[in-house]
């Protein structure tokens, strides 16, 4: 039946999931996921990322998606450098990043790892696209997340439109995040499915070339985008 349950931002009913297949499903998952990082309206813009700390317990915060290249398996994120996730991010680099879109009542878990990105291609690239008001999130003088005496942060001193994009381009940050498995649940009245997709020629645990920036090449392959492995699971 293709993707055509995903071209509404409405439930998809019975009839509909029933005859979803697995590689209906894998495909509205791609539907999803670029809706997500096109559409700033979109739940799916807004998805939860997970994180280990160096206790080994969980750690949450919903970030907004930035980019999804579907040749790559990749999502984009940005982030202040000095944050607690990208300290996370860069002692254990496993992650996992989950989306609800409750008006499709679809649930998508990527598990995969992040490379931080900070003084190259392609950083330098997300950073060019960004506005005024977007870099003024870059300027904080004290590190996010620690306490202040006031709601409202300090900002970095500076002379000039410059130096202030300077200061807040020194604490600026990308995660590229690369899923190796991905767990798509859609629920209906009476039918739901779920299923897992899985990639064992995965470029989530080889080294990230950090001039290559997001973008596939132009001999990129299905080898990168159809699962090694699909099944069923229980919803």
């Amino acid at each position: 039946m293709g993707i055509s349950p995903w071209e509404e931002a409405r439930p998809p009913g019975d009839e509909a999931i029933g005859r979803l297949t697995l590689d209906g499903l894998w495909q509205g998952a791609r539907v999803l996921l670029a809706e997500g990082a096109t559409t700033p309206g979109s739940p799916l813009r807004k998805p939860v990322l997970s994180t280990v700390d160096v206790g080994g317990a969980p750690r949450a915060r919903t970030v907004i998606l930035r980019h999804f290249d579907p040749a790559r398996r990749r999502l984009e994120t940005y982030t202040d450098a000095r944050t607690a996730k990208a300290a996370e991010l860069d002692a254990n680099p496993m992650a996992a990043f989950t989306f609800y879109d409750s008006r499709r009542e679809t649930q998508l878990r990527l598990s995969g790892r992040v490379t931080l990105h900070t003084d190259d291609e392609c950083a330098e690239r997300a950073w060019n696209t960004l506005g005024p008001r977007n870099m003024a999130d870059y300027l904080a003088r004290a590190v996010p997340g620690t306490p202040s005496p006031s709601p409202q942060a300090a900002m970095a001193d500076g002379e000039g439109d410059e130096a202030r994009r300077a200061a807040a381009r020194a604490n600026f940050a990308v995660l590229v995040f690369t899923y190796d498995r991905l767990d798509m649940l859609v629920l209906g009245r009476a039918i739901h499915r779920r299923a897992l997709f899985g990639w064992t020629t995965s470029p989530a645990s080889a080294s990230d070339d950090a001039t290559s920036g997001l973008t596939a090449p132009d001999d990129a392959t299905s080898d990168l985008t159809a699962p090694d492995d699909a099944v069923w699971l229980v919803p």
